[in-house]
């Protein structure tokens, strides 16, 4: 017998995440704690690979290191500042902005540079 054979099967992350939510205080707790670093690192992210670039090459068109660009789109840490956002986009092609909604309607935006 494997040492995992006694885990059942699941079909995706979502039900794996929603276990350990059962499960674990500690896991809802970082959880929560990461959701908004979370959703910046994967809007980063998707917005990299619409532009067809590796960590390494956005890296180098910003003049960062990988390392850094790494720890960007991880999960983990403190939301980047506008600057490093605007910068980041700038390097993929795109601009940045800043939307403001009120029950989840958009009521302003905001463009974002990366001098700011």
């Amino acid at each position: 017998m494997a040492a995992h054979d006694d885990v059942p099967a699941r079909d995706g992350f979502d039900e794996l995440r929603q276990e350990l939510q059962q499960r674990s205080p500690a896991f809802v707790r970082t959880w929560n704690a990461t959701a908004a670093k979370r959703s910046v690192a994967l809007s980063l992210i998707g917005l990299r690979r619409a532009a067809g670039l590796t960590q390494a090459q956005l890296a180098a068109r910003a003049g960062w290191d990988k390392a850094f660009l790494s720890r960007l789109e991880s999960p983990l840490g403190s939301v980047p500042s506008a600057a490093t956002i605007s910068r980041y986009a700038e390097a993929c092609g795109a601009s940045a902005s800043l939307a403001f909604t009120i029950g989840g309607e958009v009521v302003e935006v905001a463009a974002l540079s990366a001098e700011a």
